[in-house]
């Protein structure tokens, strides 16, 4: 029965149920950090240390592993693919937009109240601030710590070596593609879109080690879709943004009321954005 439980051959709790343990963590912390503060952001602002905490603990007296291990490592390296992380998504979001509104499918004006004045400043800080943690706390679950330990659970004499990683992603993805499955407005396809997502936002993170690129694709997509060109972000719609979008039918080219990830057009900037990766990886990253 311990064998069950406990890996004699590595000295620790088997990878299912560290990730049970660690998810039962956080999602009970937070019921409770989120019975207390009723502010939207710094709920997902708690909800990014109370992650970044017990990951850091788990790594250290469940995992036996380094914290460092999650990619994150603040130096000028990661700095650089965070840098190259947010262009990348900057520019594959405003590709959509401009295919968008080029088929006639987006209608976008200027937001007249966009102004720099204290309030707009201080709305866009703040939502630049929930984008922060959302990112962070989402790569370093689905991306990092799911990824890590499902790799090495599906790991034995008998696996074939591209078999652990390959169900890892695929599964981390899939629950990454289920935990948006309750937002407004979600279809099918945007569950499948999403899930496609964790897919590409885990490949520079499996190439590279460092979940620096991951980091700024996320944060970089959600910012640009949403605070700066005013679109939903996976069917939140913000009240605040540099421009104002509508985005009109059919749902399954242009994402509807979900955003462009929820449809064809969106899937197929995802697809746009992990060639772009790749690109950099192999071509801009390596030669440095």
């Amino acid at each position: 029965m311990k064998s069950i439980f406990y890996n004699s051959a590595e000295h620790r709790i088997r990878a299912f149920w560290r990730i049970l343990m660690v998810t039962a963590t956080i999602i009970s912390l937070f019921a409770i950090w989120a019975s207390i503060i009723n502010h939207f952001i710094w709920m997902m602002a708690g909800l990014a240390l109370i992650t970044l905490i017990v990951i850091s603990l788990a790594c250290n007296f469940l995992d036996n592993r380094p914290f460092r291990d999650m990619g994150f490592s603040l130096n000028s390296r990661w700095l650089k693919d965070f840098g190259a992380g947010i262009l990348i998504a900057a520019i594959v979001m405003s590709l959509i937009t401009f295919i968008l509104w080029m088929f006639g499918f987006l209608h976008i004006t200027a937001n007249s109240n966009a102004s720099l004045n204290a309030d707009f400043i201080r709305a866009v800080t703040g939502l630049l601030i929930l984008m922060i943690t959302v990112s962070v706390w989402e790569e370093i679950y689905f991306r990092g710590y799911l990824i890590k330990n499902l790799q090495e659970g599906f790991t034995s004499k008998k696996s074939k070596s591209l078999y652990p990683i390959i169900s890892a992603v695929l599964i981390s993805s899939i629950l990454f593609g289920i935990a948006h499955t309750s937002n407004p407005n979600s279809t099918l396809l945007s569950f499948i879109n999403i899930t496609v997502a964790g897919i590409v936002l885990a490949y520079p993170y499996i190439y590279s080690k460092s979940m620096s690129i991951s980091v700024g694709l996320h944060l970089s997509w959600n910012y640009f879709q949403g605070v700066v060109y005013g679109m939903p972000v996976s069917g939140l719609a913000l009240e605040t943004s540099f421009f104002r979008a509508s985005i009109t039918d059919p749902q399954f080219l242009t994402g509807g009321q979900f955003g462009p990830e929820g449809g064809a057009f969106g899937f197929l900037g995802l697809l746009v954005m992990a060639l772009f990766c790749s690109i950099y990886l192999h071509y801009i990253r390596e030669v440095k």
